[in-house]
């Protein structure tokens, strides 16, 4: 007798629709635009965004690079990109990037935007590094706090 998982195993072998499986890869491929209109910025319905995005990358770009390759001075470059991001004006005046959001989405469309061989790409991709944890530490610390009875944990006696 035939154990079921194998006479599974070797109908499916036979299956036409088998054949038809697309891998991921290629289905990945298909779906993404191929028209340059479709991922040029300043297009759709993040124009706005886009726009301030690539006011932000053009200020980026006028930061002085770091002054050596020390640990330090690469700190201090991200350091100021993190700066120039939450100083950063709109054209009215206000700041433009207010909350942790509006700051990662920004800084990811400006990571975007940029060349693979750009020298200012490693540290605007840890700038977004360190607002997506930013945020992300903010979200837990609100869930924490909501699930809570409003003690801090550390206030609470074990």
């Amino acid at each position: 007798m035939i154990h079921p998982i194998i006479n599974n195993a070797i109908d499916a072998s036979a299956n036409p629709a088998i054949d038809a499986i697309v891998p991921l890869q290629q289905r990945l491929a298909d779906s993404l635009p191929t028209s340059s209109a479709a991922a040029a910025p300043g297009t759709g319905p993040n124009a706005a965004l886009d726009a301030q995005a690539i006011a932000l990358l053009a200020a980026l770009r006028q930061l002085p690079p770091p002054a050596s390759n020390a640990p330090a001075d690469k700190q201090a470059h991200i350091d100021a990109i993190a700066k120039l991001l939450r100083q950063f004006k709109n054209s009215n005046g206000a700041p433009a990037f207010i909350t942790l959001e509006q700051q990662r989405a920004a800084l990811q469309r400006a990571l975007a935007l940029t060349s693979p061989g750009e020298p200012l790409r490693a540290p605007l991709t840890t700038a977004t590094m360190s607002a997506i944890n930013l945020q992300f530490q903010m979200k837990q610390w609100m869930q924490d706090v909501m699930l809570s009875d409003g003690t801090p944990p550390e206030f609470q006696n074990w």
